[in-house]
């Protein structure tokens, strides 16, 4: 978990003062060094602040460079095959002692730049200078782990870690009404490229851009598609193999990522009482034994806590119980607003704050989470429906629902259509397969790569680098999902009457190498508004939806979603941006 913050001013030089005010919003994300430099007569500013995990950074006292100091670097992530592309492509004399110093080397020995993006097993966000040519190049990672944020006018190009940097800079809060309208008129979506706020985008996944600051140029390309690793012959490999095979494929592939993930230094790791997170511990467990296991706990909900004995004996391990109460939840529900500046996508933003901020406590500088694994493994009820929905013309995709259409007042883009046209083009690829097991691999892709993407990792990402820790996720790496994404649908959602095994079957099979059957229970999760959420929010009174002339004569009290999310955008809109809004 590093921070980056590039400046490039396109007129006059920068004033020092004021490119320095903007990091401080950035700093905390890596307060073991901050790195920084200005360039091109004092009209580039790069600056970056480091958590050092892999490596030493105390003597580093300029930003990391090339060997021939063409190329300079502001970078944010963790490369866990960085050893391996060191003796791949670097092999000198010289040993690199960190990722970072092997990433901006790799410029200098790679001649086609954007096959660097692609050769990474990790995740990243990444700016980098090249003074020769005088050139910013920036990338990020295909999965979505590591966000990076571009604002572009007239007189500047901004790249950022967060939004607050961009915002402390350019000192305008200008929001999007087409993002507004998008944020009431879906589930709990934003769509990849877009922020609430006007001029501020984000560099999706999976591109390669080069700005040519010459020519006021952005070059932008995708260095890796998703939707190619989808595979006949890989399906029908998976399809020929038994399930026991199946169960030690997926078992090793994932105890041979984890072994790349694992730090040396002090981590922690979430035991939920979900399937994902307590596999993730149990792996973890049977890898090093030394770190924290934590747990929250939500009173009279979660299963976990109250089996957590059980849980203990089978890792011989503490685990670690945090008491979430409504009392506790609202002292930081404004507090974890100013931090992450933006709305809370998902309700379970306050839980991840919590977490994080106990590892936090307990020194890890790492922590291990499971998101993901229920959009990409079938974890989810909605999903047991979809093998007898019928898709027709004018129901294209199950997205079709997710739009709230009553909500839409003034059509500033046709977001449905947007949604449709990802899930048809998943659909295509998948055109090998019979329709019902077409339409679960379709319906199950979209959602990690549309709208997990844009929710958990982005909330991970904002929520976890307040406190300089960094959430670490297996089940989302590289080689997990193409490999995930070519596994028949019935390793996923099961057809059969045991209930035991109906959603992410292939992932409770391998619970079972860990824990026992007794411990494998149903779903719970941090169910939000109007429930845990309620007696916090119940004293604030609803914004105005005349206000922002988006949504008119709905009766927003009888639809406890559009509660929510009017009461949640007041909350960031009087902690955050306070005043100066222009709508």
């Amino acid at each position: 978990m590093c921070g980056i913050l590039v400046i490039y001013s396109k007129k006059k030089r920068l004033n020092q003062k004021e490119c320095y005010a903007a990091t401080s919003s950035i700093s905390n994300r890596g307060p073991d060094k901050l790195l920084s430099g200005f360039f091109i007569e004092k009209k580039l500013f790069i600056f970056n602040s480091v958590l050092s995990i892999t490596g030493n950074v105390k003597n580093q006292k300029k930003l990391y460079s090339s060997d021939n100091q063409r190329y300079k670097l502001s970078y944010n992530g963790e490369i866990f095959n960085y050893e391996n592309l060191q003796k791949k492509y670097l092999n000198n004399n010289r040993h690199y002692s960190n990722d970072s110093d092997v990433l901006v080397n790799l410029f200098q020995k790679i001649k086609n730049k954007k096959e660097i993006s692609k050769k990474i097993n990790g995740m990243f966000s990444y700016v980098v200078f090249d003074e020769f040519e005088k050139k910013l190049i920036f990338s990020s990672d295909i999965q979505g782990e590591k966000r990076l944020y571009r604002y572009i006018d007239e007189d500047y190009l901004i790249l950022s870690s967060t939004i607050k940097s961009i915002l402390d800079f350019i000192k305008k809060k200008e929001l999007n009404k087409k993002v507004i309208r998008n944020y009431f008129c879906t589930r709990h979506f934003i769509f990849k490229d877009n922020t609430i706020f006007k001029d501020i985008s984000i560099v999706e996944p999976g591109q390669f851009s080069e700005y040519l600051i010459k020519k006021d140029r952005i070059k932008t390309k995708v260095f890796e598609n998703p939707i190619n690793w989808i595979s006949k012959k890989k399906y029908k490999k998976f399809s020929s193999m038994s399930e026991k095979d199946i169960i030690d494929f997926f078992h090793n592939i994932i105890l041979k990522q984890l072994k790349l993930m694992i730090p040396n230094v002090k981590f922690g790791s979430i035991c939920s009482g979900g399937i994902d997170s307590s596999l993730q511990t149990a792996m973890i467990n049977s890898l090093k034994k030394n770190f924290i296991a934590g747990t929250l706990h939500h009173h009279k909900k979660d299963k976990i806590t109250e089996n957590l004995n059980e849980f203990e004996m089978k890792l011989k391990k503490k685990i670690f119980k945090l008491n979430v109460s409504v009392k506790k939840n609202k002292r930081i529900v404004s507090k974890c607003t100013k931090d992450i500046g933006i709305p809370y996508l998902t309700h379970d933003f306050i839980g991840r704050y919590q977490i994080s901020n106990f590892f936090k406590r307990k020194r890890c500088k790492v922590f291990f989470v499971g998101d993901g694994a229920d959009e990409l493994f079938g974890g989810y009820e909605l999903y047991r429906k979809i093998k007898w929905q019928n898709f027709n013309k004018k129901n294209l995709s199950p997205y079709s629902n997710f739009v709230n259409k009553r909500y839409i007042v003034q059509k500033f883009d046709d977001l449905e259509s947007k949604m449709k046209n990802f899930y048809l083009k998943v659909s295509k690829k998948y055109k090998f397969l019979k329709k019902t097991e077409r339409n679960i691999q379709s319906s199950l892709f979209t959602d990690y790569f549309l709208s997990a993407i844009s929710v958990y990792n982005i909330g991970n990402d904002l929520v976890c680098c307040n406190h300089a820790i960094e959430p670490r996720n297996v089940f989302i790496q590289k080689e997990i999902l193409k490999n995930i994404i070519n596994l028949p649908a019935k390793y996923k959602i099961n057809k059969n009457n045991n209930n035991l095994f109906q959603l992410k079957p292939i992932l409770k099979k391998i619970f079972l190498k860990y824990y026992s059957k007794d411990l494998i229970f149903e779903k719970q999760g941090f169910s939000g508004y109007p429930n845990e959420l309620k007696p916090i929010l119940k004293d604030k009174k609803f914004l105005t939806i005349k206000k922002f002339n988006i949504l008119k004569n709905v009766k927003y009290e009888k639809d406890k979603k559009l509660e929510w999310k009017l009461i949640n955008l007041q909350i960031f809109i009087e902690n955050f941006i306070k005043k100066n809004v222009f709508f």
